[in-house]
């Protein structure tokens, strides 16, 4: 796509960042409805809320090798291409969790299957096409389609409960899957842009992995890797232990969960406030001060003595920074790394993150057991996300030069 101007990209291409975000909306139903299926399912089962729960690490460990993978195939084949053959059996992997009989080995190959099922439609793949169509306007495309980690938040949930109610568990699954997956197969196929996905593909087939080991060893990547990586682990430890730490400090559960909406709420707010931003400021300067964000957000909870307010200022400021760090590490890899090769490099950054994501609850609860209080895990994050801010700084300037097969 030639550069043209922001109000000629969205004329021409703004079903793209809808697309993807019901999309990434889709491949995120799995921990947004944890929630629901968590009792019934274990009751069901007979398996421990452990036992169910570390299931998503079986996906995160399947995901490390899988999702690379599918970034390097989107790439080669296109995203389009990639999302037909992955949306019809990522939604029937999820209605095999159905035919589970007990066996915690068995539910966690389920959703080891699930997780490759996922690879074919992950995050990296959705954003390719968006991707290419945007330049001028990035930013904002970038924001409209991650805005589906929100969308799934606040949807996905209120869905599988209204499933569960009416054909069990077990449907509820399948009945998720095909809700999902029936409209995104019409849209990505009629309306992704099918001309486009065409002509790259002489491009993709021809880029050698060197060139790919090479972005990916390069010092833009490695600083970007660990700023998402120690961000993912702070703030997915704080927001785990956000509704405990309330109730702890003599918050209600009722208060405390609507702490948790806010902090919701906020993190849409500053996922579309940095994507305009981002296409009229520098990326480097806005990173730095996105992820110093939870240092006065952690800081307000070491001193929050049952307050109301301030946990909800609190919540506020790590939402916004929560939503804006996507959105900046998704907007960075864009600029910095070549077209032809963003699925295969974001997604390795993604298995990335996941892993450190995962981190953080248990290095949380980790310091909680042993201390028997949450603010050594608060203190413990004010150095870890000025590391991550560090790296974002320390990322060479400038924008991604063409690269060329050799």
């Amino acid at each position: 796509m030639t550069d043209c101007s922001p109000a000629e990209e969205w004329k021409t291409s703004w079903p793209v960042p809808l697309i993807a975000m019901l999309g990434i909306a889709g491949s995120t139903l799995m921990p947004t409805t944890i929630g629901v299926f968590l009792k019934p399912v274990t009751s069901d089962l007979g398996l421990s809320q452990i036992a169910f729960t570390a299931s998503f690490m079986v996906q995160i460990l399947v995901g490390l090798i899988a999702i690379p993978i599918a970034g390097r195939i989107a790439d080669r084949i296109g995203a389009r291409r990639l999302l037909l053959i992955g949306i019809g059996p990522y939604a029937l992997t999820l209605g095999l969790f159905g035919t589970a009989t007990g066996s915690v080995w068995q539910w966690w190959g389920l959703c080891a299957i699930n997780a490759i099922g996922l690879a074919c439609i992950c995050i990296p793949v959705w954003l390719k096409p968006v991707v290419e169509e945007f330049r001028a306007s990035r930013g904002l495309a970038l924001a409209i389609a991650l805005a589906g980690i929100g969308l799934s938040t606040a949807v996905m949930p209120l869905l599988a409960t209204t499933y569960v109610q009416a054909l069990g568990w077990r449907w509820a699954y399948l009945a998720l899957g095909a809700t999902w997956a029936i409209p995104m197969l019409v849209l990505v196929f009629a309306v992704l842009n099918r001309t486009r996905q065409t002509v790259t593909v002489v491009v993709r087939t021809s880029m050698p992995a060197r060139v790919l080991r090479e972005n990916l060893l390069s010092r833009t990547f490695c600083c970007l890797a660990l700023a998402g990586g120690i961000y993912a682990c702070a703030s997915y430890g704080l927001f785990i232990m956000l509704i405990p730490m309330l109730t702890l400090s003599g918050i209600g559960l009722a208060a405390s969960a609507g702490v948790v909406s806010v902090f919701g709420l906020s993190s849409l707010v500053g996922r579309v406030l940095v994507g305009i931003l981002l296409d009229r400021m520098s990326a480097r300067t806005l990173g730095v001060v996105v992820f110093l964000l939870p240092i006065p957000a952690t800081l307000m909870l070491l001193q929050i003595d049952g307050s109301l307010t301030v946990a909800i200022a609190a919540a506020a400021l790590l939402g916004i920074a929560g939503g804006a760090e996507n959105d900046i590490l998704a907007y960075t890899a864009a600029r910095r790394f070549p077209e032809t090769m963003f699925a295969s490099v974001y997604a390795v950054a993604t298995a990335a993150f996941a892993i450190s994501a995962s981190l953080g609850p248990l290095l949380s609860s980790s310091l909680y057991s042993a201390y028997g209080t949450y603010n050594i895990f608060l203190i413990a994050t004010i150095p870890m996300v000025i590391t991550g801010a560090m790296a974002i700084w320390l990322m060479p300037s400038g924008q991604a030069r063409p690269v060329l097969a050799a």
